[in-house]
C-alpha cells in the first residue's frame, strides 16, 4: 500500500466497496453511477476512478459502457472467471479484415478482464473445423464464439460438439435454426431505417440504397430503407437499390458510378457498410458531387469526416453483451435460447 493520503483514500474506496459487495449490498449485481459514488465517498471523480481500476484489476467489477459497471459474480458469469478457455471462429472468411480484427481485440480484452482467455480458428469450410473439433473434445475449449459468413452446416457442425455456442451477427441466409440459438446481433434494420429517415428529414428526394449481396443483413437493409421512404411519402423507384454481388469497395464504386452517370440528380446516398460507402465516397469525390448527402453504417473501421451523418457499431459493446451471455449459458441461468440486438450510436 503507497503511503500517499490520495492512494491511501482510493484504496480505502475500493475495500469498502468490495465489503458491502460481499455484504449483498447491491443486489442488482451492478454498482451506482460514478457520480452517485464520487459524491457518497466526498472525492473527485479521478480518485473514485482510480478506486474502480483497482477492482476492476482485482476481477471484483466490469464495465459494459452506458450500461453501468457491474459486479463479477459465480452465478452471473459461470466459469469465466476460473480461467475457461473459449475459441473464437472466424466462419466463411478468406482474410481476418479489420472488422473481425477489432471484434476478436475486444472479446478477448473482455474475457481477460473477467478471467477467460480466446483463441482465434479460421473455419472457411466445414472441412477446416478439424484442429478446433479436436480442442472441443479433449475438453481443451469451454465455449465457442462465432462470427463471419455463416451457414448451417457449419454452425449445425459445431453443435454436435455439445459446448456453449454463442453467434455472434447474422447466418448469411434465414433460417429456422436462428431461433434455436444465443446470437448477438446489430440490429441493421433499425439502423437502415435511421439513416434513410434522416437523408428524407433533410429533404431528400431521390434516396439511393447501395446494398450488399442478397446476405440476411442486407436484406434486413432493406426493408429499413423501405420503410422509411414508405413514412416519408417517397414513390419506391427500384433502380435506386443498387444490390453488388461482392461486399467491397470496388464493387460499390462500380455500380454506383454507373446509377450516377444515368441519373445525375441523385441527391443522397445510403451505403450499407463500411466496404460499400468506401466505394460511395470514392465515387462523390471523382465526380465533385459535395451536393449528394451520404449517409452510412460503420463499425468503428472508417472515418466519417466525408459523411453528413454515419452511425457506429461498438465493437466493445458487442464483445460486453457477447461475454456477458455466454456467462448466463455456462451458469445454467437461462432455458430458452437468447437474442440481443446491439443498436448503433452517433
Amino acid at each position: 500500500m503507497s503511503g500517499s493520503k490520495e492512494n491511501f483514500r482510493y484504496e480505502q474506496i475500493a475495500r469498502t466497496l468490495q465489503r458491502n459487495i460481499k455484504r449483498g449490498l447491491f443486489p442488482s449485481g451492478k454498482l451506482p453511477p460514478e457520480r452517485f459514488l464520487a459524491e457518497y465517498f466526498d472525492v473527485n471523480r479521478l480518485t473514485l476512478r482510480k478506486a474502480m481500476k483497482l477492482m476492476e484489476a482485482d476481477k471484483w467489477i466490469f464495465r459494459m459502457g452506458r450500461r453501468g459497471t457491474f459486479i463479477v459474480r459465480g452465478d452471473q458469469f459461470g466459469g469465466i472467471t476460473k480461467r475457461r478457455v473459449f475459441a473464437y471462429v472466424l466462419a466463411g472468411e478468406d482474410e481476418f479484415s479489420p472488422r473481425y480484427s477489432n471484434s476478436f481485440a475486444e472479446l478477448s480484452r473482455k474475457l481477460v478482464a473477467v478471467g477467460g482467455s480466446v483463441l482465434f480458428y479460421p473455419i472457411k469450410d466445414i472441412e477446416d473445423s478439424g484442429p478446433l473439433e479436436e480442442a472441443t473434445m479433449g475438453h481443451g475449449v469451454d465455449g465457442i464464439f462465432i462470427s463471419g459468413r455463416m451457414n448451417t452446416g457449419i454452425i449445425e457442425k459445431i453443435r454436435s460438439w455439445n459446448v456453449p455456442l454463442l453467434v455472434i451477427g447474422h447466418l448469411m441466409y434465414r433460417d429456422p435454426l436462428e431461433e434455436e440459438l444465443d446470437r448477438i446481433v446489430a440490429d441493421s434494420l433499425d439502423y437502415s431505417y435511421r439513416c434513410t429517415k434522416m437523408l428524407a428529414e433533410q429533404g431528400a428526394k431521390r434516396i439511393v440504397l447501395v446494398n450488399g449481396p442478397s446476405r440476411q443483413v442486407f436484406s434486413d437493409c432493406t426493408q429499413g430503407y423501405m420503410k422509411a421512404i414508405n413514412e416519408a411519402g417517397i414513390n419506391f423507384d427500384e433502380r435506386n437499390v443498387i444490390v453488388c454481388p461482392e461486399d467491397t469497395a470496388l464493387c460499390a464504386a462500380e455500380k454506383f458510378s454507373a446509377r450516377l452517370e444515368k441519373d445525375p440528380d441523385i441527391d443522397s446516398v445510403y451505403a450499407a457498410g463500411d466496404n460499400l460507402q468506401a466505394g460511395v465516397r470514392q465515387i462523390l469525390w471523382k465526380a465533385k458531387r459535395s451536393d449528394i448527402m451520404l449517409a452510412s453504417v460503420s463499425y468503428g473501421i472508417s472515418p466519417a469526416a466525408d459523411d453528413n451523418f454515419q452511425l457506429k457499431i461498438s465493437a466493445f459493446e458487442t464483445a460486453s453483451e457477447a461475454v456477458a451471455l455466454m456467462g448466463k449459458k455456462l451458469a445454467n441461468l437461462k432455458k430458452t435460447p437468447e437474442c440481443v440486438k446491439i443498436s448503433a450510436h452517433l
